[in-house]
C-alpha cells in the first residue's frame, strides 16, 4: 500500500510539473505575440508620422492658395506630383518620376499655364506604394456647382 501511495505522489508531481511548464510556455508565447503586435503598431505609427506632411490633405479639399506651400513641403518626399487646374484641365506634372517639370513659382503666375487660382477648390489624393510609402500626389480642380 505504501508503494502505491509513493507512486501516486510521484505521478502527481510529474503531472503538476508538466502542467506548470506548459502554462509557462503558453504565457511566454503570449508575451512574444503581444510584443510583435506592439512592434508592428509602433512601426505603423512611425511611418504615419514620417509621412504626415504628405498625408495631411489626402482625401480632403483645399483652397488653391495652400497648394503651392503644400507642394514645396512634399516635393522631396514623393516621386510624382500631378495637378489639374481650371486653366489646364488636362493637367500637368510639377514633378514626374523624381524630376521637376513645372516650378512652384509658375503656380502663382497668372500668365502661366500652370497657374493655380487661390480661391479655387482642389481635391488631393495620395497614392501609396506596396510598402505604404507615399509615391504620388494628385491635386485635381473641383468645379463648384
Amino acid at each position: 500500500m505504501h508503494d502505491i501511495t509513493d507512486f501516486l505522489k510521484v505521478a502527481a508531481g510529474v503531472i503538476l510539473t508538466v502542467a506548470l511548464i506548459a502554462i509557462g510556455v503558453r504565457i511566454y508565447n503570449g508575451v512574444l505575440e503581444a510584443d510583435a503586435r506592439r512592434a508592428e503598431r509602433d512601426r505603423i505609427k512611425l511611418a504615419e508620422m514620417e509621412y504626415a506632411t504628405v498625408m495631411k490633405y489626402d482625401g480632403k479639399s483645399i483652397h488653391g492658395g495652400a497648394i503651392a506651400s503644400y507642394i514645396k513641403e512634399i516635393e522631396d518626399e514623393v516621386q510624382t506630383i500631378f495637378v489639374k487646374t481650371q486653366k489646364t484641365p488636362a493637367g500637368f506634372y510639377v514633378k514626374e518620376d523624381g524630376s521637376e517639370k513645372a516650378g512652384t513659382k509658375e503656380l502663382g503666375d497668372y500668365d502661366s499655364a500652370y497657374y493655380i487660382a487661390p480661391m479655387a477648390i482642389y481635391k488631393v489624393d495620395v497614392t501609396l506604394n506596396a510598402n505604404g510609402v507615399p509615391e504620388s500626389v494628385n491635386i485635381i480642380y473641383k468645379p463648384t456647382s
